[in-house]
């Protein structure tokens, strides 16, 4: 009598040394990653624009009809300083990650549960700082889209 040993796949994603991860509850087993999205931030806000309400929306309903998926959102600022002293890049990229998740959570009954914010802080990779100060929005299970 032979027993299998279940085995999970992680998503290869390297969080770096100090990034800060907030509210995720459940490991991030995954076949799929999915991008629904990226809202964008002035410098040195956390506020979401109105502008961003149909996405949002759409994020909602895509987590609606894929119980099994969570969503990770991914805040960066930019290498300026983002309106911020260099200690707070990652307490403003949180900040920006869960504005979005609680507005998902109030606007459309999204359970914060699903949902994990991860700030990353300065984006030294994006090409114009105003790309930079934003959050990613990315859908992370085993329905592939």
């Amino acid at each position: 009598h032979q027993h299998g040993h279940a085995t999970r796949e992680f998503t290869g994603e390297k969080i770096p040394s100090g990034v800060s991860v907030l509210v995720g509850t459940a490991p991030l087993d995954t076949l799929t990653e999915a991008s629904l999205g990226t809202i964008y931030f002035p410098s040195g806000s956390a506020v979401v624009a109105a502008s961003y309400r149909s996405a949002l929306r759409s994020a909602a309903t895509y987590l609606q009809q894929h119980p099994a998926t969570r969503l990770v959102i991914r805040g960066y600022t930019d290498p300026s300083g983002d309106g911020q002293d260099a200690p707070n890049f990652r307490t403003l990229g949180e900040s920006r990650g869960s504005a979005v998740r609680e507005l998902l959570s109030r606007l459309y009954g999204v359970a914060e549960n699903r949902v994990s914010v991860v700030s990353f802080g300065i984006d030294f990779q994006s090409p114009r700082q105003d790309s930079a100060r934003r959050v990613d929005l990315v859908a992370v299970g085993g329905v592939r889209p």
